[in-house]
């Protein structure tokens, strides 16, 4: 994992707060009938379709967090990261459906 990256999910307010302009031209992008129509929106959703029936979200990632105490920990600080974001951006939410 990138230093950037672990930084962004130890201290999320500092990362929106620093990323602000920069997530809002993502949004902006996400929400485009460009992006919807690209080759990358339609992997994007393939990849959660496979990753839902796969039972990559119901089997395998609560059985990684009872293997590895560093990756539930690592997945504790995600999800209290994306709480934040979706407290500052709610048309997030929207678009991971």
């Amino acid at each position: 994992m990138t230093k950037k990256t672990k930084l962004s999910i130890e201290n999320p307010d500092n990362f929106l707060s620093d990323n602000k302009e920069i997530l809002k031209q993502y949004l902006k992008f996400k929400q485009s009938v460009e992006y919807k129509n690209s080759p990358a929106y339609k992997i994007q959703s393939l990849l959660k379709e496979f990753n839902s029936v796969s039972g990559y979200y119901d089997i395998f990632i609560p059985a990684m967090k009872k293997l590895s105490n560093s990756y539930a920990e690592y997945y504790r600080q995600l999800e209290i990261a994306n709480e934040k974001l979706l407290e500052q951006y709610p048309e997030i939410e929207k678009l991971n459906n």
